[in-house]
């Protein structure tokens, strides 16, 4: 089978390499764009705007470009490559993607319109202190004050919710079931900190604060909260696979450079079988990670949440296996915080707790195993 880029998209992943690779040719840059609030670069920012990345998922009636799960992925790659700190992935493609798939008309056209303008920057606010992964909401509760909505509660931690121009809450109902709300981000109390990997994060406080329902008021929309929730855990894995290449191809040019004993640290065996090991983990992540991009094209809700499971657990520990070789066959330099390595490392290990760590996954995975029913402990099994 034929996995090539078309022109279209090939000329898109040159573009996009153009503008972020330029951005941050020397790892100084992407440090110096973390070290203060809002944690990426602005300037950057408008840029992805003006070429149209940032409305790249959306439909063009809601001001965006239209383009499939494979396009996405292709910025999503290139962004981890250099591990771009602006937050395509949580805004555009998580907060952004439950707008699109849950708003009005009216929402979309105004809410998508200027996320892909660059105007805005939208936050998902889920995440409860003490629980995670999941697609409902508990301890944010939403309740209807006249005609309008009120939202009490903590999120924590919501990726870049301290920078977010607009908010995309999920809340328990009145009547159960997780809604969504579109809450200004100045209406809420916010208190951002940086994160493992050098990105921001805060936590949002609710008390009685005015919000607007995303979609019908009152409705349950914690499956399509799964939904895109799966859909982004297959573009994180997207963007954790460029972060990959870049470790092993920066470990690989290391061992090709650096002299021990007089001779290149290539000319050991024993760490030639290391990156080689690195290389497969990298090929097989690429393998599934293309599937998995192409089952979220086909569209089929069933299909993506299996593979959102399967891609997120195999590049959990590649990206596990990859960012720590890359660390150990570097020596001691890649324990410093000036040097790329170590914090490509911590991205992975971000990226692998945004929705999920690989026992979620396997936990998620085994729960779906039913075709076998119960074991009987008095079967002897078949014969042979």
């Amino acid at each position: 089978m034929d996995f090539s880029y078309s022109d279209e998209q090939t000329a898109l992943r040159d573009a996009v390499r153009g503008l972020v690779g330029k951005a941050y040719a020397d790892y100084e840059n992407r440090r110096r764009a973390v070290e203060d609030d809002p944690g990426f670069d602005e300037k950057l920012w408008t840029r992805m705007a003006e070429m149209g990345l940032l409305g790249l998922p959306f439909a063009e009636e809601d001001g965006g470009v239209g383009a499939g799960p494979v396009e996405i992925g292709i910025v999503c790659q290139e962004l981890g490559r250099v591990i771009a700190p602006e937050p395509f992935l949580t805004s555009v493609v998580l907060a952004g993607g439950l707008v699109s798939a849950c708003g009005t008309a009216e929402q979309r056209q105004e809410v998508l319109g200027a996320l892909a303008g660059g105007e805005s920057v939208l936050a998902f606010a889920h995440d409860e202190p003490g629980r995670s992964w999941s697609a409902s909401a508990e301890r944010v509760t939403a309740a209807e004050d006249g005609e309008a909505w009120v939202l009490t509660g903590v999120k924590e931690p919501v990726p870049h919710g301290a920078r977010a121009d607009t908010l995309v809450v999920t809340a328990a109902l009145p009547d159960g079931g997780t809604g969504l709300f579109l809450v200004e981000g100045e209406a809420a109390t916010r208190s951002g900190y940086p994160t493992y990997d050098g990105s921001r994060a805060a936590r949002v406080s609710f008390d009685g604060t005015a919000a607007t329902p995303l979609g019908e008021p009152g409705r349950d929309l914690t499956s399509s909260i799964a939904t895109v929730q799966d859909i982004t855990r297959v573009m994180a894995a997207n963007q954790a696979l460029g972060a990959m290449e870049f470790c092993l191809r920066t470990t690989t040019e290391y061992l090709k450079s650096r002299k021990q004993f007089g001779v290149t640290l290539n000319s050991f065996q024993a760490l030639n079988f290391r990156a080689a090991d690195m290389y497969v983990s990298l090929e097989l992540a690429h393998s599934i990670v293309d599937w998995a991009t192409m089952v979220v094209a086909q569209g089929n809700t069933e299909a993506v949440t299996d593979a959102a499971h399967r891609v997120s657990l195999h590049v959990s520990r590649a990206g596990r296996h990859v960012g720590q070789e890359a660390i150990q066959l570097h020596g001691g330099i890649a324990m410093t915080a000036e040097y790329s390595v170590g914090n490509y490392a911590a991205h992975l290990t971000a990226l692998d707790h945004l929705l999920g760590d690989g026992n979620h996954h396997v936990r998620e995975l085994a729960g779906a195993v039913t075709s076998y029913g119960p074991l009987d402990p008095l079967d002897p099994g078949p014969s042979l």
